[in-house]
């Protein structure tokens, strides 16, 4: 029998049953709503805190076929006293969706925002706990949920959790504690699809939104999709729009959703316009399995103008009306390519559970893995798995445990391919893999690599034995270094916990580790090198090439510097940016000569002067409520930055190439 790529199952509708939990039963698809489609929804929030469904005059389902509760499903939502639960906003939204027969979804169980305060408080252990129960009392109140947003806004400088050293910390791949939420998810709700949710995908972050959900989906962690909340779209193009989708879709092959889509303008033109460009890309593509739209009513939406400070401006209703837009997704919604577009999906649900875990996604070569692969169905019965490396048959397996091993010979990246099998001869496919290294000496004798993406490989020595060896200079800044290129996406947190982080990583041979000494240790060379630049034209070739190991290094910088009041929330420390400013102040007057062959423009220097220099002034200002050393530090980083200044402007840096 021809096996057939497939998932399909039966929607499920949300009852009440006595003891006043929320449960599903297996039901058919809801045709309510403006989507005609019977394998992905077309979505909406709730309108505020009160989520509540039908509004102004307005009926929900006449419009959309699922729900996720905007606020009232968030752990501080619910348990905003410890042990104290308040389910009546979700439960309205839960119930309405049972009602009408749509998919009712999770939003959202580890969030780094909108979570008790009260967790604060915690040691780490105690904060695990309170992790466990408050899942447990979402099993216990919802006990079969259809879709969940387990982890939210994870990417560094996002909202990743501040109590995530409860559930792991970074670890060995750099989102331990991620993986480690998924698996506590998939324990309580086997067949619920699990999501994680990021914002500034298809634009700004979209590398370390890859990084982060291919690493979690090649260490085993069970999720099953991953969610674009698409708030980043206004004013981008159908073209535009597409190629980003594909690239985080070729890079991750698993199914998509568009979770939070939403455009602020009060040009209903506009508005109509960016509908246009975006929707046709993303309903019809057939790895996306729905599409949720982040409010609908004018004024009762979290996107303000703030220029005039008009409230809501995404809504698409107004005024009692329709607006452009809306009026265009009704009419593209009825279109034969809107109703017979695919989903990964079918029915809404999820019918396999289908997960491959290798004992390490970075080894060495002629180490032995051990690939586990986990295969269970909703309705369905496996027949077999078949496991392949590159494409390669490995070993059918018939029975679980679906266990196999693999001894890789060469070095490079290795895709793994598990396809489950079931005895009507309908296949699922899940992927993952891992990254072998040649082995080398590394930190006390332990083997461990270097990914040739990061370093020269003319000068591949560990990071460690070439800053304490070659360059004391480096070696003490190595603890600033690594908190800056933590910050900014790399995993282990920050100041000494980065230093920490990075020496246990080389100890282990974890691959992040290893990038973070790569990239530190080409900065350090091409500042080593950057000293013995003369006029000779193979200086200069060699110049351009150790020049953008300084640009990179400036890049981690202007990044810093440029988010400088989010870096104080977030650390709590005043230390830190002002170390950043310091280091800014430094690097113009170190650097300049390099920036030439980096491509640095005089006009990105002094913008980022400008932020540092605000900053700066700010700090000066509260400066009197601290301690004298704090005062003192402040004033001497204040004046190395009005020396920079200075410097800065009395160079004729014109045009583009900079200094």
């Amino acid at each position: 029998m021809m096996k057939k790529i497939l998932l399909s199952a039966w929607l499920m509708l949300l009852t009440i049953i006595p003891t006043g939990r929320v449960t599903l039963e297996a039901a058919g698809a809801s045709s309510s709503g403006l989507s005609a489609n019977k394998d992905k929804f077309l979505g909406n929030i709730t309108t505020g805190w009160g989520s509540d469904m039908d509004t102004n005059g307005f009926r929900f389902s006449d419009y959309w076929n699922q729900v996720t509760p905007e606020n009232a499903t968030k752990w501080e939502s619910v348990e905003r006293t410890r042990g104290r639960y308040d389910w009546s906003g979700a439960d309205k939204a839960a119930n309405y969706a049972r009602q009408k027969g749509f998919p009712f979804k999770f939003h959202t169980l580890i969030w780094g925002s909108q979570y008790p305060k009260w967790m604060d408080r915690l040691s780490a252990d105690d904060q695990y706990k309170a992790i466990e129960k408050w899942m447990d009392e979402v099993k216990k109140h919802y006990p079969d949920l259809e879709m969940i947003d387990v982890v939210n806004e994870a990417i560094a400088g996002h909202a990743p959790a501040p109590y995530k050293a409860a559930l792991g910390g970074d670890g060995k791949t750099g989102y331990d504690w991620i993986i480690k939420a998924f698996e506590m998810a998939h324990e309580r709700w086997p067949n619920a699809i699990l999501i994680y949710n990021d914002y500034n995908t298809f634009q700004w972050n979209t590398d370390q939104f890859i990084d982060l959900v291919r690493t979690i989906r090649d260490a085993g962690a069970p999720i099953d999709a991953y969610g674009c909340q698409s708030h980043d779209l206004g004013g981008v193009d159908k073209t535009r729009f597409a190629a980003a989708m594909k690239k985080i879709q070729d890079a991750l092959r698993m199914p998509m959703y568009i979770t939070e889509y939403d455009i602020g303008d009060t040009n209903d033109a506009n508005q109509k316009w960016n509908f246009q460009q975006h929707f046709p890309v993303m309903w019809e593509a057939d790895y996306c399995a729905g599409v949720t739209l982040w409010g609908w009513i004018y004024g009762q939406t979290w996107i303000n103008n703030d220029q005039t400070g008009e409230k809501g401006i995404s809504g698409i209703i107004r005024n009692g009306q329709e607006r452009s837009a809306l009026k265009w997704l009704r009419e593209y919604m009825q279109t034969e390519k809107a109703i017979k577009a695919k989903s990964p999906f079918p029915g809404m649900v999820k019918e396999a559970s289908l997960y491959v875990k290798p004992s390490a996604i970075v080894t060495t070569r002629g180490e032995r893995l051990n690939i586990k692969a986990e295969a269970s169905m909703r309705t369905k019965t496996v027949d077999h798995v078949d496991l392949y490396i590159n494409n390669t048959l490995v070993k059918t397996m018939t029975a679980a445990p679906f266990e196999a091993e693999y001894t890789p010979e060469k070095e490079g990246k290795y895709e793994i391919k598990a396809i489950a099998t079931t005895t009507d001869g309908t296949a699922y496919q899940r992927l993952s893999g891992f990254t072998v290294c040649a082995p080398r000496e590394v930190y006390n004798g332990v083997k461990a690599c270097i990914d040739s993406r990061d370093a020269d490989p003319a000068h591949r020595k560990t990071a460690i034995e070439f800053l304490r060896k070659e360059d004391p200079r480096a070696y003490a800044d190595f603890n600033f270094r690594f908190g800056s290129l933590v910050y900014l996406g790399y995993p282990g947190g920050k100041g000494n916990a980065a230093r920490e982080y990075l020496v246990n990583a080389i100890d282990s041979g974890g691959l992040e580790g290893n990038r973070l000494a790569a990239a530190v240790m080409m900065y350090e060379l091409a500042d080593a090198y950057r000293k013995k630049i003369k006029s000779d034209s193979t200086s200069r070739k060699k110049g351009i090439e150790i020049g953008e190991g300084c640009g990179q290094y400036w890049n981690t910088l202007e990044k810093l510097a440029g988010n400088l009041e989010s870096l104080y929330a977030e650390t709590g420390n005043i230390g830190y940016p002002v170390r950043v400013c310091d280091e800014v102040a430094n690097e113009l007057d170190r650097h300049t000569v390099s920036y030439q062959y980096a491509g640095i423009s005089a006009e990105r220097l002094r913008n980022t002067l400008l932020n540092v220099r605000s900053f700066m002034a700010e700090m000066s200002e509260k400066a009197q409520s601290l301690s004298p050393a704090a005062q003192e530090e402040i004033a001497r980083v204040d004046h190395n930055v009005s020396l920079a200044e200075e410097r800065l402007n009395s160079q004729d840096a014109g045009g583009t190439n900079g200094y």
